[in-house]
């Protein structure tokens, strides 16, 4: 997820808008499918910044899309601090056997 998450923004600071907003949404539903899971192994904290992560997400999407700024801008994406949220992800979506 960290390697999608840094090309969206290398796209989105390039102004590459459609490549941005396609990574974007690709992020969502990873976000999606882990909170759609009924046995997710995260602890709460983790929870809510997976839904954090997601509703910045959706704000530069809607950013992207109307070329309008809502408050959180290609900056506000760029000072993510995405913590241990690229292992949550990459944990469900890479399970040890």
């Amino acid at each position: 997820m960290l390697k999608v998450f840094k090309t969206a923004v290398e796209w989105d600071s390039w102004g590459q808008i459609e490549e941005a907003h396609k990574a974007y949404k690709d992020l969502c539903q990873r976000i999606m499918n882990i909170q759609n899971e009924a046995n997710l192994d995260v602890r709460p904290e983790e929870v809510e910044a997976l839904k954090d992560l997601l509703a910045c997400f959706k704000v530069r999407i809607l950013e992207i899309k109307n070329d309008k700024n809502h408050g959180l801008g290609l900056s506000g994406i760029q000072g993510l601090d995405l913590g241990s949220i690229p292992n949550i992800i990459e944990d469900h979506e890479n399970p040890l056997p």
